[in-house]
């Protein structure tokens, strides 16, 4: 496959679109000798339900609620926390061989899963960095409760070496509006560019194995970056490369739809 691998000379950006399971295609990227700069991971939260009913509930929240917009499909969400953080653990070794030094990993959470993936980033060789709050802004109160409106981006990187950069670590932003979303839970694109000025300018090439809507690849384009997307849907994989081909058109586009289930 074509993509990055080690030179000096800085290429023009361009995308790669995997289809089908993430675990398969980091094992070949891997052995393709593939290096990439970040990676950003927003898997299925997991509602933490006691059964798979409840841990559902919030999917179908969400695909209720957007059915109107766009032709969604039910993503898994049915993971306890156990199964999630073994299956977690397993993509983070990974990425130890993946990814080049600094090597920055970003993990979206909400507050359930703070505690498994901060446990399990730190039982691989990433070394765990910290919590950023994004603050949504826009959540609806709860009687005798305080607001859920923020989530987490749980951070790591590969070695100690940082860029000669600075960050707020808390993050006010809205999400993407309905309308304009192209996945049930879409993370904005101003948000993941925001993630992603901290990477060295010498930064090449991100990775998302959890590609949903294609929004990190857009992100990329509008820096600059390289882009990996890993998405088992096929119905993601396709509105993915509609997306993303136009932001990628002056660049090489390498589309990889082989099915590895």
């Amino acid at each position: 496959m074509e993509h990055e691998k080690e030179t000096n000379e800085k290429p023009q950006p361009h995308f790669t679109l995997l289809k089908g399971r993430n675990e398969k295609h980091l094992e070949q990227l891997i052995n393709d000798g593939i290096k990439v700069d970040a990676v950003v991971l927003d898997p299925p939260y997991c509602s933490g339900g006691s059964t798979t009913a409840a841990r559902c509930k919030g999917m179908i929240k969400y695909i209720k609620s957007l059915k109107r917009h766009i032709n969604l499909v039910e993503f898994g969400d049915e993971m306890d926390q156990i199964s999630y953080g073994a299956s977690l653990l397993n993509l983070l070794l990974k990425f130890e061989e993946l990814l080049k030094p600094p090597g920055y990993v970003f993990i979206f959470s909400d507050w359930r899963q703070i505690a498994v993936n901060s446990i399990v980033l730190q039982m691989s060789s990433i070394r765990f960095r910290g919590v950023i709050p994004w603050n949504k802004k826009n959540c609806r109160p709860n009687k005798g409760v305080f607001k859920n409106q923020c989530e987490f981006v749980i951070w790591g990187t590969l070695d100690g070496t940082t860029p000669n950069k600075y960050a707020d670590g808390y993050i006010e932003q809205s999400p993407a509006q309905m309308k304009d979303r192209y996945h049930a839970t879409e993370k904005p694109v101003e948000l993941l560019e925001y993630l992603l000025r901290i990477l060295p300018d010498d930064a090449r090439t991100v990775c998302d194995p959890f590609m949903g809507g294609g929004s990190t690849g857009e992100a990329c384009a509008r820096l600059g970056l390289s882009f990996i997307g890993i998405e088992k849907n096929e119905t993601y994989f396709n509105t993915c490369k509609e997306r993303l081909e136009p932001l990628f058109a002056n660049c090489q586009g390498v589309l990889n739809e082989k099915n590895n289930n």
